[in-house]
């Protein structure tokens, strides 16, 4: 027969497993969620540490390209290009005592256009030159890293173009080490397109787990750093969390068998005792004796047919038993629940504490019992809105209670202090009022937050570090995290930015907005936007930026993160560098316009080699299509009697006896004849006092050859012809003066004679002769004056145009002040010409302008200017002014606009002035309307030689030197 269970054996099988079972799927979902909680907070942890070494390392490799340009840029290494003696003395001590923002520095190089080292600061290892000259001599720096060193090259600039290179050399380990801090839980790696460059320990790892990020370098493409962590240490405290848990489920396991083994208690004995009197009844057939079973109603039932002898009596044992029952349950609730009970009287005397409590606070109870709760919290009975406000326990306040929890500190045993989630409500014991305090440890989850705030401090330092602005912003445009710059940029702290939409403090935010969404809805981050960025109150600055999306341990989009880098002064500074360029460029522009108009040609010798580059100018005075003649075949073109000439200009310029080559020969032309060369240069290279290296041009001068001959005919014939009008000038000035003289004298004396004895119409007659004969004699001296401007001018020479003027002014002084005109002499140039002539030029100009003078008072103004190839003189008044349609008769000889009555004169005034002024191979022309005054311009050639052309195509050829020998 099978053994039959007890009640109690039957309770535990049935309703213990159902509970643990549950509890088990408790405990196991609450774990599952804090692991996971847990390893998002460690990955997120994780990718942070990533982003921001990341950014870190490549602002430190900016800063050392950086550094490197800069020194490329310092004066002493440009002028040592040109000057090799500073490459011996002053470049060496400075290579030498050169001291990089790096511990990980080696060496620094000097090399030129070709990629030869020039000066080093000590045994540097060959550098890959074939990798990174050609880019370097583009004008860009080289960004080079390996496992063993760092190598960053820059242009070193000269007159707007590289000519040589500056390279420093780093130890990648050193570097690194310094830069990435690691321990033995902890390994920073840096890999190159998937190859390993770098690791910052080589511990053996065994078996253990590492869990690992890796982040891009901004700027660095091809650059990943990987950090790692040991899982042990990343997961430790979910190793402590499991062993709460078990120690949760084991002590609910015994609390529940408890709680079952108290409940069955009472039954188990009713069921005895029902057993024991029903035997004792049907043993001594005693039914005077009560049964006292009626806690369920199976029992009342098999009760009801005995009780009713004894139901006094039967009632009175089961209340008693029931009400010892439940106490007993509310003890065992109390002990075991997980948080601290504490119970106390009106006076805050505990009268009650649990397990729990002896555990947070390590009392025993029975040394709790009868104490001050302050004794275990301090500020127990202190208001939470008032801390000098205490509990008042009287009757009244029973009806009140905190809503809730609030922090409270505690002191355990030996004065350690605990940090507690308190809650305290009034309760009504049987003996009076009283308190009823529940207290959690929640020291553990405060330390955890602490350290969580110790982690946002350090991160919150690191970016304050970064001087760029970095915005870390959610999928809402929220900004989350913001560093020391931006909050600058924007001109509020930290704490009211954070949190705040973009458009809160950027005018333009919907255009970033949109970039955002661009980076989030691919997945990939954009750097270098170069976008203008508005902020309120703050005006508009130039940025560069970096987005960067940011994803969860899921690969859930978290957000972005943007670096924002002020480039205002770069592109300040890059706008004036373009407006310098395109101004050059339009300068050489001209220049070459220039020389191939004047049909200059040039001309490149290699000494070393015996080669000379010509241009297109050269090979057509050669009558040959060439782009390359060697010296001896120059030679040979050479006219045999100039060649020993030529040869010695050539070498007193090669051995330094003369600084410039010059020389003026014939050169043999394709097709036999001979054409005159001006031939100049310079040389352009040395090495230790060597020469390798001369430029030049030829300019034929064979047609000014010709014109000399022909113009040395021409002085003949014009001194011949001078000779002639000299002749016909005394002739003029003699025998053509005298008879007007002498008619001139008769009429007076006939006048004088017959004063009072001629009629009215004899004398009008006696006045025409004398007039005509005064008439006469001006012309004849104003024709003198016209012819004499070739044949007795004196030679041309540089003439201070004020003072010209000012003779002018002095010789009119009576017609300026008979007219009250006022004469204006601005700042005039010094031009070539004659001295004598070029005050008559003023003097005829500044007369016409008073004498053809409107009813205003006159008033005149003389201007100058210097042009690129003509000084321009101008004399303005405002007269009566001239219609356009005489402009080009006014300078006619004898040629009137107005009668004698109206404006005395001969008419040969501006005649003179153009005769003067062709005189200078210039040019003279008026400007006027009638009544609106009238401008005349004089314009006089600057003799541009072609000694400047030459030397100003020299020394272009010069500064692209480097750039004519790769071409």
């Amino acid at each position: 027969m099978a053994r039959t269970r007890t009640l109690q054996q039957t309770l535990l099988l049935r309703v213990v497993p159902l509970t643990l079972v549950a509890l088990i799927a408790i405990v196991w979902v609450t774990r599952y969620s804090i692991r996971r909680t847990v390893a998002q907070e460690v990955s997120n942890r994780m990718q942070q540490n990533a982003t921001i070494t990341a950014i870190a390392l490549a602002d430190r490799l900016n800063l050392l390209r950086g550094t490197a340009k800069t020194l490329a840029a310092n004066d002493l290494l440009i002028n040592s290009i040109v000057d090799k003696s500073q490459r011996e003395g002053q470049l060496v001590v400075f290579l030498r005592s050169l001291q990089l923002p790096s511990p990980a520095f080696r060496h620094v190089t000097m090399l030129d256009y070709r990629g030869r080292a020039v000066m080093t600061n000590g045994n540097a290892n060959p550098l890959p030159v074939e990798r990174f000259i050609e880019t370097v001599m583009s004008g860009q720096d080289y960004f080079e890293i390996d496992e063993d060193s760092i190598l960053i090259v820059a242009p070193v600039q000269y007159g707007g173009s590289p000519e040589a290179a500056l390279a420093i050399e780093y130890d990648t380990t050193v570097f690194l080490d310094d830069f990435l801090t690691t321990d033995f839980d902890h390994e920073a790696q840096l890999f190159d397109e998937g190859q390993r460059l770098y690791r910052s320990s080589e511990f053996n790892l065994g078996d253990d787990r590492w869990i690992w990020a890796s982040r891009s370098l901004p700027g660095y493409p091809g650059l990943q750093i990987r950090q790692s962590e040991r899982q042990s240490v990343a997961f430790g405290s979910i190793k402590n969390l499991d062993l709460f848990f078990l120690g949760v489920l084991a002590a609910c396991a015994a609390s529940l068998i408890l709680a079952v083994s108290l409940v069955t208690r009472g039954s188990t004995r009713q069921l005895s005792l029902l057993a024991e009197q029903i035997q004792e009844i049907q043993e001594g057939n005693d039914l005077s004796r009560l049964v006292d079973v009626n806690e369920t109603s199976e029992f009342q039932s098999l009760s009801d047919s005995f009780n009713r002898l004894i139901d006094s009596l039967s009632q009175t044992t089961v209340s008693r038993d029931l009400l010892q029952s439940s106490e007993n349950r509310l003890r065992a609730v109390v002990d075991h629940a997980p948080g601290g009970i504490i119970g106390t009287d009106h006076s805050g005397t505990i009268t009650l504490v649990n397990d729990a409590t002896e555990n947070i606070f390590g009392y025993d109870r029975s040394e709790l019992i009868g104490r001050p709760i302050t004794m275990l919290i301090p500020d127990a009975l202190s208001n939470p809105d008032d801390t000098n406000d205490t509990v008042d326990l009287h009757p009244q306040f029973s009806f009140r209670s905190w809503d809730g929890v609030r922090p409270a500190a505690g002191r355990r045993r030996g004065g350690e202090a605990v940090f507690l989630e308190f809650g305290l409500s009034p309760v009504e014991w049987s003996d009076g009022s009283g308190l009823l305090a529940t207290v959690v440890d929640v020291t553990k989850r405060r330390q955890q937050q602490q350290e969580n705030e110790r982690l946002r401090r350090e991160t919150q330092l690191i970016l304050d570090s970064i001087p760029a602005t970095v915005l870390f912003k959610d999928r809402h445009n929220r900004i989350l995290r913001v560093n020391r710059a931006g909050a600058e940029m924007v001109g509020l702290p930290p704490e009211q930015i954070e949190g705040h939409s973009t458009g809160d403090f950027f005018a333009d935010y919907h255009a970033y907005y949109k970039d955002d969404l661009e980076v989030m809805r691919s997945g990939k981050p954009r750097l270098g936007i170069i976008e203008r960025v508005s902020i309120e109150n703050k005006g508009t600055r130039w940025a560069s930026t970096d987005k960067i999306p940011i994803f969860d341990a899921e690969g859930e989009l978290a957000g972005i993160i943007a670096v924002i880098n002020d480039i205002t002064e770069l592109k300040n500074a890059q706008a004036e560098l373009e407006e310098a360029t395109r101004v050059a460029k339009e300068s050489e522009e001209r220049l070459r316009l220039t020389v191939r108009s004047a049909s200059i040609g040039m001309w490149d010798w290699d000494v070393g080699t015996s080669n000379v580059r010509i241009n297109r100018e050269l090979s057509m005075q050669l009558g040959e299509e060439l782009a390359y003649e060697n010296f001896e075949g120059w030679q040979r073109r050479v006219h045999p009697a100039d060649l020993p000439e030529v040869e010695k200009a050539i070498g007193d310029c090669l051995e330094g006896r003369a600084t410039d080559y010059e020389s003026t020969f014939r050169m043999r032309h394709r097709d036999g004849s001979y054409r005159w060369i001006l031939s100049r240069g310079k040389l352009a290279e040395r090495n230790d006092d060597r020469p390798l290296r001369m430029i030049g041009v030829h300019i034929d001068i064979t047609d000014r050859k010709i014109n000399e001959v022909a113009l040395q005919r021409a002085n003949l014939e014009l001194k011949r012809s001078n000779d002639e009008l000299a002749q016909f000038a005394y002739v003029a000035s003699h025998d053509l003066q005298e008879p007007l003289r002498k008619i001139t004298s008769f009429c007076e004396l006939l006048d004088e004679e017959c004063e009072g004895q001629l009629n009215e119409d004899a004398q009008r007659f006696m006045k025409y002769i004398v007039d005509g004969a005064h008439r006469m004699r001006t012309l004849i001296q104003d024709l003198l004056s016209f012819s004499r401007i070739e044949s007795q001018g004196k030679p041309l020479v540089d003439v201070d145009a004020n003072d010209a003027a000012q003779r002018a002014i002095e010789n009119l002084s009576h017609s300026i002040h008979e007219s009250n005109a006022r004469v204006e002499i601005d700042d005039l140039p010094v031009v070539r010409a004659d001295p004598t002539q070029l005050a008559q030029l003023f003097q005829n100009l500044i007369g016409n302008a008073i004498k053809y003078r409107s009813e205003a008072e006159p008033r005149v103004q003389v201007c100058g200017e210097t042009r690129h190839d003509k000084w321009v003189l101008s004399v303005s008044d405002n007269g009566i002014g001239i219609d356009p349609k005489y402009h080009k008769q006014i300078f006619g000889v004898f040629k009137r606009l107005h009668s004698m009555d109206t404006y005395k004169g001969t008419g040969i005034g501006l005649a003179i002035c153009r005769r003067i002024v062709d005189r200078l191979d210039g040019e003279i022309r008026i400007e006027s309307e009638p009544s609106k005054g009238s401008t005349f311009y004089v314009e006089i050639p600057r003799p541009v030689e072609t000694q400047d052309k030459a030397d100003a195509m020299i020394q272009m050829r010069l500064n692209e030197i480097e750039t004519t020998a790769d071409a």
